[in-house]
């Protein structure tokens, strides 16, 4: 899915991952888990470790797995 929008400063795309974007998305993922470390439920050091492959992998999950639901 690509949806564009076009505010103020400038265009913007937004679209889903794939595997080439792993490497940025490592970067992403590891300046937000030093940045603000409480909010997820992930170590910083165990991700930093994680090989290149585990980053595509993220990017090419099913639907069902990427999927979070919650009961009240």
């Amino acid at each position: 899915m690509n949806r564009s929008i076009t505010p103020a400063r400038g265009g913007i795309t937004i679209r889903d991952a794939t595997p080439a974007d792993a490497l940025p998305f490592r970067e992403l993922r590891l300046e937000a888990l030093q940045d603000s470390p409480i909010v997820f439920s992930a170590d910083y050091q165990q991700n930093l470790n994680h090989p290149v492959k585990y980053w595509e992998d993220r990017l090419t999950m099913e639907e069902e797995e990427t999927t979070i639901s919650t009961s009240f």
